[in-house]
C-alpha cells in the first residue's frame, strides 16, 4: 500500500514496513539461502509489528488486551475518511 499525505501533512493510510522494503532491496546481494532467510525474517517482523501495533492501540484507547482487530479495522477507515490527525486522536 502506498503512503498518502493529506493537505495537513499527516499520513492518512498506513505504509508498508520499512523493514520489508529494506529486505527486498538487499535480495539481489544475497544467495538463495540468504534470500530465503531474509524473506523469513521479513515475515516474522511483519507478524511481530502487527502484534505490537495492536498492543499500542489497546493501550492508547484504554482497551483490554482482547482481539480488537475488528474494532481497529473498522476505526481506521473512519479516521481516513474524516482525515483525522492520528497524533491528536491517539493521545
Amino acid at each position: 500500500m502506498s503512503s498518502s499525505v493529506n493537505e495537513l501533512g499527516t499520513y492518512n493510510v498506513m505504509r508498508p514496513s520499512s523493514f520489508l522494503i529494506s529486505s527486498v532491496a538487499v535480495e539481489p546481494l544475497l544467495d538463495e539461502k540468504g534470500v530465503a532467510r531474509a524473506r523469513e525474517l521479513a515475515d516474522l517482523h511483519e507478524a511481530r509489528a502487527e502484534q505490537a501495533l495492536q498492543e499500542m492501540w489497546n493501550l492508547k484507547l484504554g482497551l483490554e488486551p482482547l482481539d480488537t482487530t475488528s474494532f481497529i479495522d473498522s476505526l481506521i477507515p473512519i479516521l481516513v475518511k474524516t482525515e483525522a490527525d492520528y497524533t491528536i486522536f491517539f493521545r
